[in-house]
């Protein structure tokens, strides 16, 4: 079981279409780089003369911090597809090969779906969150990572978020909390392949399934006025505190929806070894 989740990592982690979906992120996050970091020296340097501003301009204009950018609207947008892309036709490209009869002779079907839920979970979330770690360290390298003042309208966290007193103390960690929540979104997003990988007749539409399912759930909760506790809305650093109400544990049911489905598979053949 352990070399076959080995051959598994390396198919996933060393495909050409992981390599694409870190070049989309990536390059979304290299044109908002290009983009707002003239605006950022701007303000940097209008901040020194002006002791209401602060000059932590970082936390506000990089990617996750700045609302008003299309980058950051289509990087959350996209999210499920960048997840996807890495090994979501894995299990439909080993089920139309029929390679899978070759690996049902060496381990229980349960394992080796448990496996694929495993890796693309990880590729999953790894190809999610890559885009915004690249662009805040871009960031980074060129904007210090000074204090924030509160009731500075450069950032647009309220004091209505549970972390917004984290982000005022420590905006790094803050940051780096919202990147293992993009994380996890991005890595269930990719499982949700496995599932639709049995049903599919075509590759593109267990490619597009994470895609399709994020929109019909935005449009299914916005109905209810419930979008705001959406996964991809959710995980934006830039909406703490922007709606009130929201909570992580409301959130969390959706996600733990989500985990029950995409691991659908795995219980149902664990059922039949079972039964």
């Amino acid at each position: 079981m352990r070399d076959v989740f080995k051959v598994e990592l390396r198919r996933g982690f060393y495909s050409k279409e992981f390599i694409a979906s870190l070049i989309l992120g990536g390059g979304l996050a290299l044109w908002h780089f290009i983009e707002y970091m003239p605006l950022g020296k701007m303000l940097l340097s209008h901040s020194e003369t002006n002791i209401f501003k602060s000059p932590s301009i970082l936390f506000g204009i990089w990617m996750g911090g700045n609302p008003s950018s299309v980058q950051s609207y289509y990087y959350f947008i996209i999210i499920p597809l960048l997840a996807a892309l890495p090994y979501g036709a894995s299990m439909y490209r080993d089920l139309k090969s029929k390679y899978v009869n070759t690996i049902y002779i060496r381990m229980e079907k349960s394992n080796y779906l448990f496996i694929k839920w495993c890796v693309l979970f990880l590729t999953g979330g790894s190809a999610a969150v890559f885009p915004a770690i690249f662009n805040l360290f871009l960031y980074m390298n060129v904007f210090p990572m000074s204090p924030i003042q509160i009731g500075d309208s450069m950032f647009p966290i309220l004091d209505t978020g549970i972390f917004s007193q984290l982000f005022v103390e420590h905006p790094l960690l803050f940051n780096l909390f919202y990147f293992v929540l993009i994380f996890i979104i991005g890595g269930l997003y990719a499982t949700f392949c496995l599932s639709i990988a049995f049903i599919a007749e075509y590759e593109f539409i267990v490619l597009f399934s994470p895609f399709i399912m994020n929109f019909f759930l935005i449009t299914v909760l916005s109905i209810f006025n419930f979008e705001a506790f959406g996964p991809t809305n959710f995980i934006k650093p830039y909406s703490e505190g922007l709606d009130i109400g929201v909570t992580f544990l409301k959130s969390s049911i959706v996600t733990l929806i989500m985990i029950l489905f995409s691991f659908y598979p795995v219980m149902s053949a664990y059922r039949k070894k079972k039964g």
